[in-house]
């Protein structure tokens, strides 16, 4: 079975989550919290009538994609943005929407269920909602969209939803041609990212169980790699330039971001006070800003973005008691959105602007 998750290191007790026709909602209510200064802004919000709400891709325009779950638990798609605009879209026939990312156009791609299988879908800026599934998958995964339109993910064969020995990476064209990709060795290949210049990168397991990372460039060239000392190597994603983040876990139960450059030196790291190491990484923007999570001294999880010259500065929303950091790919500011958990057990998403770009 493929937990469609990124699971910390700590023994799988905790998980930050990649879950990975429209109507407009009621705006939810937004909440601020604001200072002058170097004081960056929160904005908290929930779905209407949600508890749980989760903000997953942003853009340069600070306009997000995400998911909130009804009283059902059925998860619905939105798009929102900073003035206070929030659009709730479902694909026809969906039981449970899941955008997963926003390019700066605008157009949004993830997927969603029907009758417990996944399909993939794209949503263009106006609202038209295309549903797709890789040629033969009876599963498909989308989970990023570049500038052009071009969308990654992951796809199988199987006659029970979620239930597969092995799955397999594709790119969709924007004119909805599919190209099927597997690194050397691999029984499961999991994209995560792609680029403008088409540049792909992910996951992927092999016959041994072991995660390995990889890049596929846009000429289909594949490179693998792992950071020295990874037990299993998770990329989650790529920038402008090809430079690519993830995490990976040790031989002694720890667990550590990592940077690659684009000629492919590794760098690993850890914010200070992570206990012990356990650093999870979800994106990387345009200028190497670096957005994730890892759990303090507290045992708690709290979101950190590393500057580009290594800096890394931790962070929680007003009255979190846990922060989960989805991305702040796609844009040049240091914007990231995400969700917390409050004291009540309900989960608002969250949007950090720094002060310098607050609206």
């Amino acid at each position: 079975m493929r937990n469609h998750s990124i699971q910390t290191g700590r023994k799988s007790s905790k998980a930050i989550r990649l879950l990975m026709g429209m109507a407009l909602a009621t705006a939810p209510a937004w909440a601020q919290a604001s200072a002058t200064g170097a004081t960056p802004t929160f904005v908290t919000f929930q779905g209407p009538g949600s508890n749980y709400t989760f903000a997953t891709s942003i853009n340069e325009t600070l306009t997000f994609t995400g998911f909130y779950q009804d009283a059902n638990f059925v998860s619905h798609g939105f798009v929102a943005n900073t003035k206070g605009s929030f659009s709730v879209f479902d694909p026809e026939g969906s039981t449970g929407t899941n955008p997963l990312s926003i390019n700066e156009g605008g157009s949004i791609t993830g997927w969603f269920t029907v009758e417990g299988f996944a399909h993939g879908f794209v949503r263009d800026p106006q609202g038209n909602i295309t549903p797709f599934a890789a040629p033969g998958a009876s599963e498909t995964y989308a989970v990023s969209i570049n500038l052009g339109g071009s969308i990654t993910g992951y796809s199988a064969t199987s006659g029970t939803p979620n239930v597969s020995g092995t799955w397999h990476g594709f790119i969709r064209s924007p004119q909805g041609q599919f190209t099927p990709f597997d690194p050397s060795g691999s029984t499961s290949t999991y994209p995560t990212a792609i680029n403008w210049n088409g540049v792909a990168t992910g996951y992927y397991v092999d016959s041994s169980g072991f995660r390995h990372g990889f890049v596929r460039d846009s000429q289909g060239n594949i490179t693998s790699f792992d950071p020295q000392g990874s037990s299993s190597t998770t990329v989650t994603g790529i920038n402008l330039d090809g430079t690519i983040v993830g995490y990976y876990g040790d031989f002694e139960d720890g667990q550590h971001g990592f940077v690659r450059t684009p000629q492919g030196a590794i760098t690993a790291f850890d914010p200070a006070g992570a206990s012990p190491a356990q650093t999870t990484v979800a994106s990387i923007n345009w200028d190497g800003s670096i957005a994730g999570g890892y759990y303090g001294k507290d045992n708690l999880l709290h979101g950190f973005v590393r500057r580009p010259g290594g800096t890394i500065v931790p962070f929680d929303p007003p009255g979190s008691t846990e922060t989960t950091v989805y991305s702040n790919h796609a844009t040049t500011v240091d914007a990231v959105v995400g969700n917390f958990n409050l004291a009540s057990g309900a989960q608002p998403a969250f949007l950090l602007i720094p002060a310098t770009t607050a609206p």
